[in-house]
């Protein structure tokens, strides 16, 4: 990729700054400190590998600007190929020269860097001098130009001795040993690095030391990438000594963690705040008077600003949400924007969820969502994440009203309160009610811990100590005398397996939001339990002051009581690890006085209880007597009149409450006075004696031909049981009377839901399962009509301009009347003036899991030309994206160059009348398609048609084109 601003004198390709300004335009917006992005090894800047496009998807969601994001490609514009000799000293003088471009064209004394891999070394050998003869000369360092350098999975001291680590990657060898050295002092990772070890964060004492260079003027931070091909080479060896952050993830093993680290949200977020700390424009301070939440009619939001005389900028919308397909699709009734000074209000004059983004110079944006006179739904995340998590970890939630869907992208969202995740993740939360109000999304950051490791022979972990005799001995039977395996070092042990539990050392602490005391408002008390190796200890807690036991109701790792009725309630609480140890018990004492409307109360607070239970839920004397309180039990809203499934009683009732699962009772009211309440009561019933019953191959999804379905169970039972609903049966839940019993694999032919669940020979009855399938009964051919209203085109104009267009007809190629581009220095084709590419979206999440793909093109439909499109052998490219281009599901000008998952993958020839099929997809784009969701496809003109010769092709739009899909069988691999 070779994108830069025209007026950008580069001697390298990459991309970066923003092409439709020119150098004063750049430096006047520039605000936050500038970031270099150096690639690895074998890749280049906008590699779909190795490259630093998803890190600089990450800086543009962090509010940075294109003119602030930079990246080059010093090892050249295409390079996928591994540099074995002198990759640092052979590229240091273009690699400099380039950097201090940057620097001098948007006129800046820092730059933050970003490196990964090979580009760790890179950027310490600009910042010491390194010379193309792999000298080090420290006169000619760049100290003064850096203000945080980010080192991602390097290979900071080297690459071990073995197999692959030659010249400047070898550990002890010259270049690794002068790479430590500046100046006089030896060993020195961080010059002019932070000068306090209190201050530096770092997994091992030893990597915490400060040296007589040491004055704070550059912020380092190191990620290390446990496990992947580097540091399974050299353990250890992206750390750097002396550093502000030194942070181990676990995101995989080999080649695949070495991609990961630099495409994990976690990774971004846990080294974000050391970004911009020496920006070029000062932050502006501002804080507002409203945290998100519910408020009355009319709500005014007051400013503090500082300093005296500077703005914030504000963007409101009042809109509604909802999930679709998949994606959060926006409506939005209106919106606002403007800039505010010290003590002035935004007032929001409409009832409605507001979404308000507060932002100001280099600093970060600040979100808010007000209810106004309505009540949006209250979301909270209840599991910690203070401390990393083995094997697996079930993320729970609470909402007072709505579905919660959860993502990993901010992009795809599925409808689950408590996703299970294996690998660190962030993960995003959002409730939306039935009208389309939503909670604030909300999310947290899991890693999953990082085991120290060795990976050697047999042989070698033997003589280490690592395995004993009789472990030598079974390995050596089992696996052969040459075999080379990975231990983990775990409870003082080395074991094979680095998700072995470990032994809890002391209890875990226990903290509750609130201090208790008098209340005149209702509160949510927030309880938390945090421990050093448990990730998920359990909170047990009372409302009567009694003393908590494993019978009393509990949350996992952390809860919320809402206290919202009038009198003295005491909570007591405690927790307790894996390992059986009990935390001290703290209670607090609420007395409740709250005046303020009418609340729906419960006698039985939320939480998990190990056998029936009967709350009484009632509405308060004041509210009047006959209030009739309307309610559900199956997650509908109570507030619909027209809601069949809604129920009522007068003044108070008693509920029973059993069975294994989650329960939850919604309710509303409406009092003599006409003040509305609407309150959510939720329990789990789990007595922790039932039987599991698991699912293979797959816990439902769209399958082709037949599926055969198992179901094993952990223990003994007297019943496993199931039940089908398809045309032919309504299967309802399995019982003792009712179901089939299983005794054989089941095979499904059509769509169908299972439901199936296990009975213990002590009686206990497990929760039911469900599971969905969508049959295709023979593999097919199938036909996906493009969406009409995510199709379109987009034009590149002169300046770098990108303009959308919508319709009935697609434009590929020139525009008539648009000029031709000039030829940028270095550069060979003129820029793209004048340049239109259609995007066709499709879903194509009906495409069963268990197929294979073994053909795949695209039909379209000719309407006009201009000019000739096929002249010196131009045809139409395919490109490939497994869900959508760019930022966003609908068409944005990004989405003109963004990165496609498979570019390339077909081809449509010349044609001229009626319809014309492309070639067949390549493997490539075969494996693009997306079977679960969207799958987006943009056509271009190759090579592009010169803006001044009105070479255009225009194709039908809509349901005019459409993508033919050949299943193969699921026994068939695809060719």
């Amino acid at each position: 990729m070779n994108q830069f601003p025209n007026d950008f004198p580069h001697t390298l390709t990459g991309f970066g700054g923003d092409p439709s300004l020119d150098q004063a335009q750049h430096r006047e917006r520039c605000k936050k400190c500038p970031v270099i992005l150096v690639h690895g090894n074998a890749t280049n800047s906008s590699d779909p590998k190795y490259g630093m496009q998803a890190m600089r998807t990450f800086l543009k969601n962090a509010d940075y600007q294109d003119c602030e994001i930079w990246a080059l490609d010093y090892l050249g514009e295409h390079n996928t190929l591994p540099v074995l000799f002198g990759p640092h000293r052979n590229h240091i003088d273009a690699f400099r020269r380039f950097v201090d471009e940057v620097r001098d064209y948007l006129d800046v004394e820092k730059l933050d860097f970003i490196g990964h891999s090979l580009g760790c070394g890179m950027v310490n050998g600009y910042l010491r001098g390194l010379q193309s003869d792999g000298q080090w000369n420290h006169e000619d360092h760049r100290l003064d130009a850096a203000g945080t350098f980010v080192g991602i999975a390097g290979a900071t001291y080297g690459l071990g001795t073995g197999i692959g680590s030659v010249d400047e990657f070898r550990t002890g060898g010259p270049f690794e040993v002068a790479s430590h050295r500046f100046g006089d002092v030896s060993s020195e990772d961080t010059p002019a690095g932070a000068n306090d070890r209190s201050q530096q964060i770092a997994p091992d004492e030893a990597w915490k030391v400060t040296t007589s260079l040491d004055d704070n003027q550059v912020c380092y931070v190191s990620i290390i990438a446990r496990e992947d091909f580097v540091d399974q080479m050299h353990p250890n060896t992206s750390r750097r000594h002396g550093a502000d952050l030194n942070k181990v993830f676990n995101v995989g093993s080999g080649t695949t963690g070495h991609e990961r680290i630099i495409k994990e949200q976690a990774v971004f977020d846990a080294f974000k705040g050391y970004l911009n700390r020496q920006a070029p424009v000062p932050p502006v301070s501002f804080s507002v008077d409203k945290e998100s939440g519910n408020y009355g009619a009319n709500l005014q939001v007051t400013l503090t600003v500082s300093p005296a005389g500077a703005t914030v900028d504000y963007a409101a919308r009042r809109l509604t949400r909802a999930v679709q397909a998949g994606y959060l699709v926006e409506t939005v009734a209106e919106a606002h924007e403007g800039a505010l000074s010290n003590q002035q209000s935004l007032t929001l004059a409409h009832d409605g969820a507001w979404d308000v983004t507060f932002t100001a110079g280099s600093g970060e944006p600040l979100a808010r969502t007000y209810g106004v006179n309505v009540l949006v739904p209250e979301l909270a995340i209840l599991t910690d994440n203070g401390t990393p998590f083995q094997g697996s970890l079930e993320v729970k939630t609470m909402t007072s009203k709505g579905t919660v869907y959860y993502s990993t992208d901010k992009t795809e969202w599925l409808a689950r309160s408590n996703p299970i995740i294996h690998e660190t993740t962030t993960l995003y939360f959002i409730a939306i009610d039935a009208e389309g109000l939503a909670s604030p999304i909300v999310s947290r950051t899991y890693e999953k811990k990082a085991v120290e490791f060795v990976k050697a022979s047999l042989a070698a972990h033997f003589i280490a100590g690592r395995l004993d005799v009789s472990g030598y001995l079974d390995l050596t039977r089992q696996l052969g005398a040459n075999a080379v395996i990975t231990l983990y070092f775990v409870n003082g042990e080395w074991v094979r397996d680095p998700d072995v539990t470990e032994v809890a050392l002391a209890p875990p602490d226990i903290s509750i939001s609130d201090e208790g005391g008098v209340k005149d408002a209702p509160v949510t008390v927030a309880l938390a339990a945090h421990h050093a190796t448990d990730s998920a200890p359990t909170i047990y807690y009372t409302l009567d002051g009694s003393p908590p036991t494993r019978r009393s109701p509990c949350f996992t790792s952390s809860g919320l009581i809402r206290l919202d009725s009038a009198g003295t309630t005491t909570l007591t609480c405690r927790a307790c690890d894996a390992a059986g140890h009990w935390s001290d018990t703290v209670t607090k004492t609420y007395t409740m006085e709250c005046k303020d409307g009418p609340r729906i109360s419960c006698d039985k607070p939320g939480g998990v209880y190990p056998g029936p239970i009967h709350p009484m839920i009632s509405v308060p004397d004041q509210a009047g007597s006959g209030t009739v309180v309307y309610y559900t039990d199956d997650g509908s809203d109570p507030s619909d009149p027209n809601n069949p499934n809604r129920k009522s009683f007068v003044d108070k009732k008693r509920f029973t409450i059993r069975g294994n699962g989650t329960h939850a009772i919604l309710c509303y009211m409406k009092d003599s006075a006409g003040h509305e309440a609407f309150q959510a009561f939720g329990w789990q019933i789990d007595d922790d004696d039932y039987p599991e019953t698991r699912i293979s191959p797959s816990a439902g999804g769209n399958v082709v031909g037949e599926v055969r379905i198992e179901l094993k169970v952990c223990e003994p039972c007297e019943w496993t049981r199931y039940t089908i609903d398809n045309d032919a049966l309504d299967g309802s839940e399995p019982s003792d009377t009712n179901g089939e019993t299983y005794t054989a694999p089941i095979v499904l032919a059509q769509n169908a839901r299972l439901r199936f669940r296990s009975k213990s020979l002590s009686g206990k009855l497990e929760p039911v399962h469900t599971a969905t399938f969508t049959v295709t009964r023979q593999p097919d051919r199938l036909v996906f009509d493009s969406d009409p209203q995510c199709t379109g085109y987009l034009i590149a104009e002169q300046g770098g301009t990108i303009l959308v267009g919508t319709g009935n007809m697609l434009r590929i190629g020139a525009v008539a009347g648009s000029t031709a581009g000039t030829v940028p220095a270095g550069s060979e084709q003129p820029a793209p003036h004048g340049d239109s590419r259609a995007i066709l979206h499709f879903d194509t999440s009906s495409l069963p899991d268990n197929a294979g793909i073994r053909h795949a093109c695209l039909e379209v439909a000719f309407h006009a030309k201009s000019g000739d499109p096929w002249s010196g052998g131009r045809n139409i490219e395919v490109d490939v994206q497994r869900g959508h281009f760019g930022s966003s599901r609908a068409l944005h000008a990004g989405d003109w160059d963004a990165r496609a998952t498979a570019e390339g993958v077909a081809r449509i020839e010349e044609c001229s009348s009626g319809t014309c099929n492309s070639t067949d997809f390549s493997q490539a784009g075969l494996d693009a398609i997306n079977k679960t969701g969207i799958t987006q496809c943009r056509l271009r003109m190759t090579p592009p048609a010169n803006g001044g010769n009105g070479a255009c092709l225009m194709l039908e739009g809509g349901t005019m084109a459409r993508l033919y899909v050949t299943l193969a069988s699921p026994d068939q691999a695809s060719p």
